[in-house]
């Protein structure tokens, strides 16, 4: 009985270290698995951007979920329109992200962002100093900027989100004529009489519904027929096909 209470004496501690041990491999696997799902969509989404083939996209949709939403070739009729939307992402992420955008060399850039950040409660401040980054190095390698302001909530969302992003419109209207951009804004085609998205263009109080994509494609529709062209290196009029379907 002696040796049988010395063996078992023994063998708690290395079984507690067993046990401790699975204990924190178990925590680190629920952690990476954690992270692995937090960041799955935004590394699908910049890894399809990687394949594409494209050697240049005359406009860019450019912004968060609410951009990668639509299908914005086929509601346009624009061949040369390219979706870089990313579900989640904010100002920080989109200007990290120019790369992607720039190498295509469009003429146009539509930018959506702000609703996460202000969801994140990210200060308005820091929202417009990296939207202003961003509309610098676009500027600056060629495209114009079209800042479209944040859509305001349902009056049945979760957060009461729309005062924070009125203050941001706000800032992104100043912020325009500091930078010289154009501002794209259709809220009023897209709120109630008290300042909230309408219930019938959303899904879920936030994200848009069909009839939401309608206005916001009714709205930048004479802009994307602009500047949606053909390859812009090429310079034959006889090669020129129709930029918008009718």
């Amino acid at each position: 009985m002696r040796l049988f209470s010395l063996r078992m004496t023994l063998a708690m501690p290395a079984l507690a270290l067993c046990l401790s041990g699975a204990s924190f491999v178990d925590g680190a696997l629920l952690q990476a698995s954690a992270q692995a799902k937090k960041s799955s969509h935004r590394v699908l989404r910049e890894g399809m951007f990687g394949l594409t083939r494209l050697d240049f996209a005359t406009v860019v949709m450019l912004g968060d979920s609410l951009t990668e939403g639509a299908l914005w070739s086929e509601i346009t009729g624009c061949a040369f329109v390219v979706n870089r939307g990313i579900g989640g992402d904010k100002a920080d992420g989109i200007s990290k992200r120019l790369d992607e955008v720039t190498k295509l060399k469009p003429t146009a850039v539509f930018l959506m962002v702000g609703v996460n950040d202000i969801a994140s409660d990210v200060p308005v401040e820091k929202i417009v100093d990296r939207v202003r980054q961003t509309i610098r190095r676009l500027t600056k390698a060629g495209s114009q900027v079209y800042l479209t302001l944040v859509l305001p909530v349902a009056e049945s969302f979760t957060r009461k989100l729309n005062p924070k992003i009125n203050e941001l419109n706000a800032a992104y209207t100043v912020l325009a004529l500091q930078t010289k951009v154009t501002v794209i804004d259709f809220r009023a085609d897209m709120r109630t009489e008290e300042g909230f998205l309408r219930d019938e263009l959303s899904v879920d109080g936030l994200h848009l519904a069909p009839d939401g994509y309608r206005i916001w494609r009714d709205a930048v529709m004479p802009l994307v027929a602009k500047h949606c062209s053909q390859d812009p290196r090429t310079k034959s009029a006889s090669a020129a096909v129709p930029a918008v379907a009718r």
